[in-house]
C-alpha cells in the first residue's frame, strides 16, 4: 500500500473521532506511516524501523535479566506501540496546514530511545518518567518563551555561583539543575497549555515555591543579585503581616485565598503574604534561589552525618540529594540515593506503599515482573500523578 495514502489515512484517523485504523495496518504499517509524517525519505524511515528493531533486542536482553517471562513478541509489539503512539500525539500538536518539526535524529533519540528507556525503567523502578518533550530546543510555537526560559536559567546559575564564590561556598549549582526542576515542578505545563498565564505566576500553585518566603529571608543578597541582574523585581513580591496586626501592611493584588505563604518564623510569627504574581523570568530566578538554598541544606546535613560532601559528588548524585530535599526536606540514605540513581527502586517504592496504605493513598507502582505482566497485557501506563513519597516524586523527573 503506497506510504502517502497510508499517511493521509492516518491524519484521517487522528482527526476524526471514533475512527480507527484496520488490524493488519496497526500490526504492519502503522509505524511507517507515522514516521512518513515527519520524514519523506523512504530510506530514513527504513532505517528508524532498523533502530527500533535493535532498542526492541536491548529491551528483550534487559527484561530478560530481570525474570520477565514476557515473549519478544510481546515486547516488541508493545515498543512498536508506545512510539506509535508518542508520534501521533506530536502529529496532533500540528495545527492544519504546519508540520511539527521532527528530523530523523530527533525521532531516533526523543522517540524511540526515550520509549524503550521508559519501558525499560518503568518496570524496575516502578515508574516512569514524564515526557518533557521540547522545551529546551527553541523550536515551534513556544520557542519564544523557551528563548526566556534558556537565557534566564543561565544568567540566575551565573549569579547565584558568583556570589557563591565570594562567600568561599565550594557548592556550585548547574543549569540542568534548575532548569529541570523548573520544568519538573510546573514550568512544563505554563510552556503548555496554560501559557496564557506565563507572566502572572502563582509560587506556590503553578511552580512549587512553597518555602519562598523563607528562602527569600534566608538569602537577601542573593535575591538582591539577581534583581540586579535580571532586572526582575522579587524584592517587591513579597510582604510581611506582624504578629497582631489586624492586615497586612500592604496591599495585595492577590485573592485572599491565594495570597498566603508559608511563615520564616512558624505559626506564631510574621505571617509572609504575596503581593502579586511572578514574571516568567521572576519564576525562574526564584526556582534557582530555592534551589541553591536547599541543596545548601543538604550539604549541611550530609556534613552532620560525616559524609562525603555534596560538591565532590557527581553532578547526576547532586540532584538527587538535592531534589529528596527540595520535596520532602528528608535527606534520605545513600543506599536510596544510589536506587534512584539505579532506577532500582520498583520493589521498595511498592513495599514503602503497602506498608502505609492505612494512612495514605496507595501508590500505582508494582514489582519489577508485576509491572511488566501488567503493562503486557494492559497495553498502557497506568496513571502515575504526584503523590506523598518524595523518592516516588523524584523519579518521575
Amino acid at each position: 500500500m503506497n506510504l502517502k495514502f497510508l499517511t493521509a489515512l492516518l491524519l484521517f484517523v487522528i482527526s476524526v473521532p471514533g475512527t480507527a485504523l484496520p488490524s493488519a495496518l496497526l500490526a504492519k504499517d502503522e509505524l511507517r506511516a507515522v514516521l512518513g509524517y515527519f520524514v519523506k525519505e523512504k530510506a530514513e524511515i527504513e532505517k528508524l524501523v532498523v533502530v527500533l528493531a535493535a532498542e526492541s533486542r536491548k529491551l528483550e536482553e534487559k527484561m530478560a535479566a530481570i525474570g520477565g517471562t514476557a515473549g519478544k513478541d510481546q515486547l516488541r509489539l508493545q515498543l512498536r506501540r508506545q512510539v506509535v503512539a508518542n508520534l501521533r500525539a506530536k502529529i496532533k500538536l500540528s495545527p492544519p496546514g504546519s508540520t511539527f518539526p521532527l528530523r530523523a535524529d530527533e525521532i531516533e533519540r526523543s522517540v524511540i530511545g526515550y520509549e524503550r528507556f521508559k519501558l525499560e525503567k518503568y518496570v524496575s523502578s516502578g515508574v516512569f518518567p514524564k515526557r518533557y518533550f521540547g522545551y529546551f530546543d527553541c523550536k515551534y510555537d513556544t520557542a519564544a518563551d523557551e528563548i526566556r526560559l534558556r537565557r534566564t536559567v543561565k544568567q540566575a546559575v551565573t549569579i547565584v555561583n558568583q556570589l557563591q564564590e565570594q562567600k568561599k561556598s565550594p557548592l556550585r549549582i548547574s543549569d540542568a539543575e534548575v532548569a529541570v526542576t523548573f520544568i519538573a515542578e510546573g514550568g512544563a505545563l505554563l510552556l503548555g497549555g496554560l501559557r496564557a498565564r506565563i507572566d502572572q505566576i502563582h509560587p506556590v500553585r503553578d511552580v512549587g515555591l512553597n518555602d519562598l518566603a523563607k528562602g527569600f529571608a534566608d538569602q537577601p543578597l542573593l535575591r538582591a543579585r539577581l534583581d540586579q541582574g535580571l532586572g526582575t523585581q522579587l524584592g517587591q513580591v513579597i510582604a510581611w503581616r506582624r504578629p497582631g496586626d489586624k492586615y497586612p501592611e500592604k496591599a495585595s493584588l492577590v485573592p485572599e485565598e491565594e495570597r498566603w505563604l508559608d511563615s520564616a518564623s512558624g505559626e506564631n510569627g510574621p505571617g509572609a503574604y504575596l503581593l502579586r504574581t511572578l514574571t516568567f523570568e521572576e519564576a525562574v530566578a526564584a526556582t534557582a534561589l530555592m534551589w541553591v538554598w536547599e541543596k545548601e541544606i543538604a550539604a549541611q546535613k550530609i556534613l552532620q552525618e560525616g559524609q562525603t560532601p555534596i560538591e565532590q559528588r557527581p553532578w547526576a548524585e547532586q540532584f538527587v540529594i538535592g531534589s529528596l530535599i527540595y520535596n520532602s526536606g528528608i535527606l534520605h540514605v545513600p543506599q536510596r540515593w544510589q536506587m534512584i540513581l539505579d532506577f532500582s527502586t520498583g520493589a521498595y517504592v511498592h513495599r514503602i506503599s503497602e506498608k502505609n496504605a492505612a494512612r495514605r493513598p496507595r501508590l500505582p507502582v508494582l514489582p519489577p515482573q508485576r509491572a511488566l505482566s501488567k503493562l503486557l497485557r494492559e497495553r498502557a501506563y497506568p496513571a502515575q500523578p504526584t503523590s506523598w513519597l518524595a523518592v516516588y516524586h523524584v523519579l518521575q523527573r
